[in-house]
């Protein structure tokens, strides 16, 4: 077990010192969290109350530490906090689920180095910090504490609100485990969340984030394709072109799913039986929202971890009913060819081939440009928000409409239509605008677009002489290709 830990410390060690990347996303947060620790509020734009941190706890979490560290610290606070959740939640349930050795250690070999959960962990997002409260839920139902189980059930409703589907499974297996003062466990929970519960209605009007219904109005055109992504949830991000290994990755998985559950059910194994019932709700729950389910992959690493843990236990079941091999032999050679495996495995990141993609580098150069370059109480309208928004530290007019909620009601006003976005330009004059060089060149937005173009001729028109281009960044993906607009009149 120690060998796979330190293994599994040290690539990320150094797939940090070589690329340092972070999810853009991720820089939303922190900006958020920037802005507490300033005095602004819980607010993306200053004086602007939009619930649009979609992890509340979180974002507390990380700016109360980066307080105490250094403002500086921030991302690397948010950084280490995914991955301490991620070597925390392996460990917890290497140790209290039960499991024999090897199946333990095909588990925690599978945690750590499974290519979208070890991203995740050095992304500075929230799922492992969320995986790791699950993993804390799991060892309160194995230890039989009411107390531990309500803290980790109410810290789990502030982190993200959608982990009400874990808690539902939970609390179905806490019924059927007849655990006991499950009315404690409750108790405890509602106080735990009811201090946010009140402060989002206050500050808010809501206890549900604005992402949500900005993710719903603006990728409209996304949920046609629900099916097909629920389905590839599980598979790698860089393997969805390839058709076999596409088959290969959703048999694979879908077999492991139906297999556990079904053993786990026929065996009565309650502890374990939480992890593929969460699997299947959530996956039913995103597919029956008519949410953009493919915008969600990198937000799937807690139903990943429990699949993992579903493998782990298959494991199990398989060497149990081996006949032919001594158990015991069986056991430690597969022990030994597994930490080869792993020790493999956790170089698969750091030798990833599409680099590029993982740098940022044009949002790099367009925020660092625009930190030297504009001035303070100037604006930029664009997407993607994240690192150039947290980076240039200007007022930003999102047009996803993730952290305002003026944008979203102007593209429902607008008939799902993008002829808001010319409407809007006019309207508030951003200082900056930033497009993709090739939403330009299609004159159509690749994020958030409705399909009937960026501009009219006469919108065109009006843009090229009311804005001037500045800058046009040309490395990286070319997908993230940036120009960037300004307004010929803010001279």
């Amino acid at each position: 077990m120690a060998t796979v830990f330190l293994l599994a410390l040290g690539s990320r060690l150094a797939y940090i010192g070589i690329y340092g990347y972070m999810f853009d996303d991720a820089y939303i947060t922190f900006r958020f969290a920037r802005n507490i620790v300033d005095g602004v509020g819980f607010a993306y734009n200053a004086g602007e109350s939009v619930y649009g941190a979609s992890s509340p706890l979180y974002t507390l979490i990380v700016a109360l530490l980066s307080a105490v560290l250094s403002p500086g610290t921030l991302p690397s606070v948010a950084r280490w906090l995914g991955l301490i959740g991620l070597l925390t939640s392996a460990f917890l349930l290497y140790r209290y689920l039960p499991l024999t050795p090897l199946a333990r250690l095909v588990m925690l070999i599978g945690l750590l180095s499974y290519p979208r959960i070890y991203y995740s962990s050095t992304g500075g997002m929230e799922e492992c910090f969320i995986f790791f409260l699950m993993a804390l839920s799991v060892v309160a139902l194995a230890r039989s504490s009411p107390v531990l189980l309500g803290l980790a059930v109410g810290l789990l409703f502030v982190t993200k609100v959608d982990t009400v589907i874990w808690t539902g499974c939970l609390l179905l297996i806490a019924l059927l485990r007849r655990q006991r003062s499950l009315g404690v466990s409750l108790g405890l929970a509602a106080a735990v969340a009811l201090p946010w519960i009140i402060y989002s209605f206050v500050e808010f009007g809501s206890i549900l984030p604005h992402t949500i219904e900005a993710k719903q109005v603006a990728y409209t055109h996304w949920r046609g394709f629900r099916f097909m992504d629920a389905l590839l949830l599980a598979v790698p991000d860089g393997l969805r072109n390839q058709p076999v290994m596409v088959l290969l990755f959703v048999s694979f998985w879908y077999g492991v799913l139906g297999l556990s559950l079904w053993r786990m059910i026929s065996s009565r194994d309650l502890l374990f039986l939480p992890f593929p019932l969460y699997c299947v709700a959530y996956t039913l729950a995103l597919f029956f929202s008519g949410t953009a389910v493919g915008l969600w992959t990198r937000w799937t690493v807690p139903l990943l971890g429990c699949l993992v843990v579903c493998f782990g236990y298959l494991v199990q079941w398989w060497v149990t009913n081996v006949k032919r091999f001594g158990k015991d032999s069986l056991g430690r050679v597969g022990g030994i060819v597994l930490t080869v495996a792993a020790a493999v495995s956790m170089l698969i990141p750091i030798l990833y081939p599409n680099r590029e993609a993982l740098t940022l580098v044009s949002h790099r150069e367009a925020g660092d440009w625009l930190r030297q370059q504009a001035s303070p109480g100037e604006s930029i309208m664009l997407e993607p928000i994240g690192y150039i928004g947290y980076v240039s530290g200007l007022y930003v007019h999102d047009f996803i409409g993730l952290v305002s909620h003026e944008i979203t009601e102007r593209r429902l006003d607008g008939g799902f239509s993008d002829r808001w976005f010319a409407r809007y330009l006019k309207d508030y004059r951003p200082t900056y605008v930033m497009l993709r060089v090739e939403e330009l060149r299609m004159n159509d937005f690749i994020y958030g677009g409705y399909g009937d173009g960026i501009f009219t001729p006469d919108e065109r028109a009006w843009f090229d002489a009311e804005y001037q281009s500045v800058l046009r960044t040309d490395v990286g993906p070319s997908k993230d290709w940036f120009e960037i607009f300004r307004l010929v009149s803010a001279r």
